[in-house]
């Protein structure tokens, strides 16, 4: 556990229920933001390939050694 997570932990124990309540509320809708670009993102997996021929790490792999030889 981190310092700053048990620094928190600590400071959670001092608060009112009004005030964790709205922690709470900032974390679920951190989570919820976090889920939907996530979905989001997932929707894209793949559709690539329809413009894409070739592994694209070796695409990447080619590219670099190129950089290199500059």
């Amino acid at each position: 556990m981190t310092a700053i997570l048990e620094q928190v932990l600590t400071s959670i124990k001092s608060l009112q229920k009004e005030e964790l309540e709205l922690i709470m509320a900032e974390i679920k809708e951190r989570l919820r933001r976090q889920r939907r670009m996530e979905e989001a993102l997932q929707a894209f997996v793949g559709t690539g390939t329809v413009f894409w021929v070739g592994d694209a790490q070796e695409y990447i792999n080619e590219l670099r050694s190129e950089e290199r030889s500059f």
